[in-house]
């Protein structure tokens, strides 16, 4: 059984809850990265938010007014996490469960890593990546 601290990428880009849109795009294209946790002012991860949810609120906003849509706004405040201790099969379900594409890793409170289905995947056997396309396609 794969540890989710063997399989994760640690140190991920993330987003203060406090910036806005235009901080988020730059982020994800600087970093080639398709979802960024939000923080809050603490260090607390508070969610994720993914390309596609930039891109509706993106959409949603006025002409010109995605500098006044936060980060904070488009999440919850309450996340599904991992701890970098927990099983890789625990995060595939909980990604299962949620719809969500990545995790945020958490330890004592703080963002370590974020584990994604792509690096699930990697270490998957054959047999269950079948289940793992599925959740990617109707996800």
């Amino acid at each position: 059984m794969w540890r989710i601290r063997k399989l994760m990428t640690s140190d991920p880009v993330w987003i203060e809850s406090s910036a806005n849109l235009l901080e988020a795009v730059r982020l994800m294209r600087e970093h080639d990265v398709g979802g960024l946790p939000v923080c809050d002012s603490s260090g607390q991860v508070v969610g994720v938010i993914s390309d596609r949810t930039v891109l509706m609120a993106w959409a949603k906003s006025e002409p010109g007014g995605a500098h006044h849509v936060i980060a904070g706004s488009l999440v919850d405040g309450n996340p599904v996490t991992v701890s970098p201790d927990d099983y890789a099969s625990w995060a595939l379900e909980l990604m299962s469960a949620h719809r969500v594409r990545r995790l945020p890793v958490v330890e004592n409170g703080r963002l370590v890593g974020i584990i994604t289905q792509t690096d699930l995947a990697r270490m998957m056997p054959v047999d269950d990546m079948g289940r793992l396309l599925l959740d990617l396609a109707t996800a």
